[in-house]
């Protein structure tokens, strides 16, 4: 009873998908056919504190560019939600 267990298991884990914010309003970059990417608000977390599936970031780390002025977020900058998953066996 106490001795032959044999235990065994797999660990997965991934990032989140990356994803990018966009601004909100046509500036300069929508104008000529692009998407509009804002500007990171320095000092600001772009990770929302208690991320659900409406809030994956925090919005107040970004800001509207100036009009006629391109934003210096990059493309792809932010991740999703990743996963973790473990499965024990024993016998």
């Amino acid at each position: 009873m106490v001795g032959g267990w044999q235990i065994t298991g797999t660990m997965a884990a991934f990032s989140g998908s990356p994803f990018t914010v966009y601004a909100d309003a046509v500036t300069y970059e929508m104008a000529q056919g692009s998407s509009q990417s804002p500007n990171w608000n320095p000092g600001v977390s772009p990770k929302a504190r208690h991320q659900d599936i409406n809030t994956w970031f925090n919005p107040t780390a970004f800001t509207k560019p100036a009009n006629g002025t391109f934003g210096n977020a990059r493309r792809n900058s932010l991740r999703g939600k990743g996963s973790k998953d473990v499965n024990l066996s024993g016998k």
